[in-house]
């Protein structure tokens, strides 16, 4: 995504949307790039680590005599991998690693119209056969399996406290983190509502000068999807009313 950003998009000022596994990617990419070049991010039902904000106090490390004058993930990734370096898989080495993700295709690979049904589970019709045939046809490319199992060698993430609260980084306006709206639509049938609406007070409690969030209770893991209208709504009522307006 930076890559792209930078390269493509030429570092045009921009918010960075993301849904799910793509709202988390967005968060570290932002984070990444700085507030010089994404000004404001939108994150619907998002992945990502979140801890509580009351106790949260940046980034840790098993081997604090070292990295102990890092006060985030980012400071700490600027120096290398703050952990131990990744090590190749034992004996097999990594061809297991496409192994791995080779049975996970496998075992999702039949089920992936009944998971749409739950993802989509608001809005059925969206879950339609086009849709299917991508996520299909994805999941038999070549080097899908490869792109799972290497999921395995990624660093910790980034906490998405480390981006929304802006640990480390403070904007032109006093305030830190990035602007952004959280949607939450409270029947995710991948997490569970339950996990939902825990989520989305989490998220609450984070900076209110720079973090807005939107419940939406008959929305699922897709709120773009499932209600458009109502993620469109939230949006323009942010971009009126949010630091970011006038830029």
């Amino acid at each position: 995504l930076v890559d792209f950003v930078v390269e493509v998009m030429e570092a045009v000022p921009m918010v960075m949307a993301g849904n799910s596994i793509g709202g988390g990617l967005s968060a570290g990419a932002a984070a990444s790039l700085g507030r010089e070049i994404c000004r404001g991010l939108v994150l619907l039902n998002t992945a990502g680590i979140l801890e509580d904000p009351a106790s949260y106090d940046g980034y840790k490390n098993s081997d604090m005599e070292v990295y102990d004058n890092f006060n985030s993930y980012t400071d700490a990734a600027i120096e290398g991998n703050p952990d131990e370096a990744y090590k190749p898989v034992p004996l097999v080495g990594n061809k297991a690693l496409d192994v791995f993700g080779s049975a996970i295709i496998g075992l999702i690979y039949p089920q992936i119209e009944k998971r749409l049904s739950l993802i989509y589970g608001n809005r059925i019709e969206n879950a339609d056969p086009s849709v299917v045939y991508a996520i299909q046809q994805s999941a038999m490319h070549p080097g899908s399996a490869n792109v799972i199992g290497s999921g395995q060698k990624l660093a910790p993430n980034r906490p998405l406290n480390e981006v929304l609260m802006g640990v480390g980084e403070e904007g032109d306006d006093g305030n830190s983190g990035f602007p952004t709206l959280v949607v939450m639509g409270l029947e995710d049938q991948v997490s569970s509502p339950a996990a939902a609406q825990a989520r989305a007070e989490l998220f609450c409690k984070l900076t209110p000068e720079t973090v807005t969030v939107e419940k939406i209770g008959d929305s699922g893991h897709c709120p773009h999807d499932e209600t458009p209208e109502k993620v469109a709504k939230a949006m323009l009522k942010w971009f009126a009313s949010s630091p970011l307006q006038g830029k």
